[in-house]
C-alpha cells in the first residue's frame, strides 16, 4: 500500500441505523473516573453487557454521537437501566457537547440486574459530531445506576 502523504483517521462515532435510531451500547461509550467498567453478565448463550460500578458520582459515560445533515432534528432519549431499590434516586444530567439537555431522577428497579427502559426526555440534536455524556449530580446509595444501552429515537411528534 503506497500512499500520498500521512493518512487520516476518521474518529469513531455512533451513526444512526436504517430505521433512524442511534443505539448507544457500553462498549461505544468512553467511561471515566474510578471503578465505573463494563461488566459482562451471565453464562454462554445469555451473555449481556452493562455499564456497572458506578460507584464515584464524579465519573462520567460519554458517547461519540454522528448525524447527518437529513437526521438532524429532535430526539427522544430512552436509557436501559436497573437500580435496587435502596440505590434509587441518583439525580442525572444528560450533556450535549457539555451542556446539559436532560434531567432525570434513576428509579427503582428491585435490584441490579433488574433493567427497565426509561424514556428520560427529548432534545434537539443538529448535523455534526456530538459527544451525549451521562453524569451524576447525587448518590443516595452505594452506587449510581447501571445502563445498558441508550436509545436516541427521532421523535416525528412535530
Amino acid at each position: 500500500l503506497e500512499l500520498a502523504g500521512e493518512p487520516e483517521a476518521t474518529p469513531f462515532r455512533v451513526r444512526a441505523g436504517e430505521d433512524g435510531v442511534v443505539n448507544l451500547t457500553p462498549f461505544d461509550a468512553t467511561l471515566e473516573g474510578p471503578q465505573i467498567r463494563v461488566e459482562r453478565i451471565g453464562v454462554i448463550g445469555d451473555v449481556r453487557h452493562n455499564i456497572g460500578y458506578w460507584l464515584d458520582p464524579a465519573a462520567t459515560v460519554t458517547w461519540p454521537v454522528g448525524l447527518g445533515t437529513d437526521e438532524a432534528g429532535r430526539y427522544r432519549v430512552e436509557v436501559e437501566l436497573a437500580c435496587p431499590d435502596a440505590a434509587a434516586g441518583a439525580e442525572m444530567q444528560v450533556l450535549l457537547d457539555g451542556t446539559a439537555v436532560l434531567g432525570f431522577t434513576v428509579p427503582a428497579t428491585g435490584a441490579w440486574q433488574t433493567y427497565q427502559v426509561e424514556s428520560v426526555g427529548a432534545c434537539d440534536i443538529t448535523a455534526s459530531t456530538h459527544m451525549l455524556t451521562f453524569k451524576a449530580r447525587t448518590k443516595p446509595g452505594e452506587a449510581v445506576v447501571n445502563i445498558r444501552g441508550v436509545r436516541l429515537i427521532p421523535d416525528d411528534a412535530d
